[in-house]
């Protein structure tokens, strides 16, 4: 399976009711390629995908593009794409098998093909011994993996993908996922995936899309969204941020709890640094000094709050084990090239 380019220009939506749900928006996704679009709530995610999969109109202007094909103004039932919603929406009356083959038979696929093909996705979605089970006697998670099957046996040229996994516990939805990365990596279409979990992101985007108020905040690569966000939103809605304030100049960063080397401008700095960048070093020579305000235990690392450096505490995650108590002065220096300025 093959995906198609997808194209977003100029794309805007607004409401009967006046609401602007999208500024005009270009988005540009390569064929086979997974890309998620994150933000929280109201954001305008949701009714991007709804746009680019032909279920909304856009405002006039606005147009959407499957390789050199313009569907702006075709059906989504003409769009061979495939939709998982959060809620399923899988056909109760029906088994396994029947709700996978429905795409297949509506468009006509002989019956022989039809159950090859069937056979293929769920055994491609660990599913295969499922096949005719009524929908009722499913788990949630089981339910998942026959709605991501039954958009994926007509080999959509795009696939989207509305916050799937939201509705599942959190041990689940981590399986899942990883399940669904392996998944749309061995059918190669194109993806389109929503979510608000900063972690599914990460997981699953060839490139992450962040939403901002109807706009495009930031498009990139999950390493450079993180590690180089394009603004403070951007920033802090990726993951925890340790800011760190003072004055640069000849490569050192000069703040209130001490003195770091420096690879920025000049001048009046906020910087920013992640907490598994950072390392706890004994006080003799440390960058930074700061005061543990708790500890914290989380399995496959601590967690230790430090104040004392800024007007906010900052995080520190290490996998090496630790001997500290609140009220304890430590040393910290971060990692090389880990201090960034914050935009």
């Amino acid at each position: 399976m093959s995906g198609a380019r997808l194209r977003i220009d100029d794309v805007a939506k607004t409401y009967p009711d006046g609401q602007r749900a999208l500024a005009r928006i270009d988005l540009d996704v390569a064929a086979g390629e997974t890309i998620v679009l994150l933000g929280p709530s109201g954001c305008g995610k949701t009714t991007l995908l709804r746009v680019a999969a032909g279920l909304l109109a856009p405002d006039s202007g606005g147009r959407v593009w499957y390789d050199e094909a313009d569907v702006t103004a075709v059906p989504i039932e003409r769009r061979e794409v495939g939709i998982v919603f959060q809620s399923y929406a899988l056909f109760p009356y029906m088994s396994v098998a029947g709700n996978v083959g429905y795409g297949l038979r509506v468009r006509g696929v002989p019956r022989a093909e039809r159950a090859r093909r069937v056979a293929e996705v769920l055994a491609l979605c660990r599913i295969g011994e499922l096949a005719d089970r009524p929908v009722e006697r499913l788990s949630g998670g089981q339910r998942q993996r026959v709605a991501l099957a039954r958009a994926i046996a007509p080999a959509p040229r795009v696939l989207f993908l509305d916050e799937p996994l939201a509705a599942l516990d959190a041990r689940l939805r981590e399986t899942l996922r990883d399940e669904l990365d392996a998944t749309l990596r061995a059918v190669g279409t194109t993806a389109v995936y929503v979510t608000h979990d900063r972690a599914e992101a990460m997981a699953l985007g060839d490139r992450i899309v962040v939403m901002e108020r109807g706009t495009i905040a930031q498009i990139a690569t999950p390493r450079v969204l993180y590690e180089a966000p394009a603004s403070r939103a951007v920033a802090t809605f990726v993951g925890t941020l340790n800011r760190l304030r003072g004055t640069a100049a000849d490569g050192v960063l000069r703040t209130r709890a001490g003195n770091v080397p420096w690879s920025g401008p000049d001048g009046e700095i906020e910087a920013f640094v992640r907490p598994h960048a950072v390392r706890l070093t004994a006080l003799a020579g440390a960058d930074l000094v700061g005061t543990v305000i708790s500890v914290r235990f989380l399995g496959d690392r601590t967690r230790v709050l430090v104040g004392g450096l800024d007007e906010e505490a900052w995080t520190i995650d290490t996998d090496e084990p630790v001997d500290l108590a609140p009220g304890m002065v430590v040393g910290l220096a971060p990692r090389a090239g880990a201090l960034r300025s914050l935009p």
